[in-house]
Order: structure tokens, then sequence, then C-alpha cells
């Protein structure tokens, strides 16, 4: 299909006085009521880049611009689509349009790597030299990426740096871990142990982890 991931950054054009506003659609607190409207938009391409475009394009005929929440919003989109390669090209719009990427954007970034390891590392050396702060959130996505191969050991590793950021996992992180376990029920079992242990409380997804530990068709 048609690729718009060269498309020319959006004129800084003054703001309308639209208001085809759509509230909590994740436009960040103070944004114009109708950046809503164009942000839950976003959120419902999916993959479909060529309707994420168009999203944009209104938005330029409208006068609304765009802010980071928005390029991130399309990040993904076209991260979906085309992976890292893909969602980089956005990044470059975004910083083409004088918008500086928040850990959001590399959060979408580091999703975007898929199982690759190195392409992870790689982001979060990124986001350190722009002097950004990965939270719990982004040190999830690193470890999913880790524990895409199966590898406790690694994924674990992970939690400590997280932890050495003086960031405190939760229950995703260990679910996570939990993931990485594969197959190894007895693994899966100490890492549920250990959440009750540090006052962490498995959810319905740590369980539905461990279950496929327990069946056998876990990761690795």
């Amino acid at each position: 299909g048609a690729s718009f991931t060269g498309a020319a950054p959006l004129r800084a054009l003054p703001r309308s006085s639209l208001a085809a506003a759509a509230p909590g659609a994740g436009a960040p607190e103070g944004a114009p009521p109708e950046l809503h409207g164009f942000h839950a938009a976003l959120r419902a391409c999916g993959a479909d880049v060529r309707k994420a475009e168009g999203v944009m394009v209104d938005m330029e005929k409208h006068g609304v611009l765009p802010e980071a929440a928005t390029f991130n919003l399309l990040l993904s989109t076209h991260a979906l689509h085309g992976g890292e390669a893909a969602a980089r090209k956005v990044l470059r719009r975004m910083e083409g349009a004088g918008i500086a990427p928040d850990p959001a954007t590399y959060m979408a970034l580091l999703r975007a790597c898929g199982d690759s390891v190195e392409a992870a590392e790689h982001v979060m050396e990124e986001m350190a030299s722009r002097g950004l702060v990965a939270d719990v959130r982004t040190f999830n996505v690193l470890m999913n990426v880790y524990a895409s191969h199966g590898g406790e050991d690694a994924t674990r590793a992970v939690l400590a740096r997280m932890e050495a950021a003086g960031v405190e996992p939760d229950a995703a992180s260990f679910t996570t871990l939990v993931k990485a376990c594969g197959a190894d029920v007895a693994a899966a079992e100490r890492v549920v142990a250990e959440m009750a242990a540090r006052g962490v409380a498995p959810d319905s997804a740590t369980y539905t982890m461990l279950l496929r530990a327990q069946r056998g068709d876990g990761v690795g």
C-alpha cells in the first residue's frame, strides 16, 4: 500500500475555533478541545497508515497544531505498519516540526523494535542521551523485548536495572518476568511468590502467564 512516512511536516497554522471535541481522547492537559477529537481518530486507526495520515491532513486543514502526543500516536500507527524504520521517519517529522520527543515517544519506539534486543537497547541509549528518564512502563516494554527470547536471567537483569534507577517494578513487570520463564513452571511460580513477598498483587495477566507455563506453551 501507499506509504506516507516521507510526508512533509505540518506547517504552523493558526489554531481554529473548530470544536470537534471528544474528551478523554488522550490529548495533553491544556490542549485545545478540538485536539481531543483528532487524537481519538488517530487512536482508532490501528495500523491503517493511510487513515492516520488523513487525520493529520484534516488537522492541518482546520488549523490545529500537532503536539508531542499527536506524533506519538502517529508514530505508533506507522510502527504497526512498518516497524522501527517507519517509526523513526515519523520521529524525524516530529523533530522537523520543532517538537521534541518525550518519554512516550521512546516507549512507542521500543514497542516498534519487536524482539530486537539490540534495537531496543539503542532506543534506551538514545533516550538517556536526551536527558529523558525511563519510567516503569518504559522498562516494562524493554523487559518484554528480552522476555520474547525466553530468557529469565536477561529479563531479570532489566528488572535489576529498573530498581537501580530508582523505579519500582509493578505487576506488569513481574508478569513479564513470568512470561520469560517460558514453560519452566517452578521458575514462574517463584516469580509469583516473589511478587507476593514484595507486596505486589498478581493480576489476571499474571495468572494467564502462569497458566501458560503450566500448560507448557510459554515462551522458550
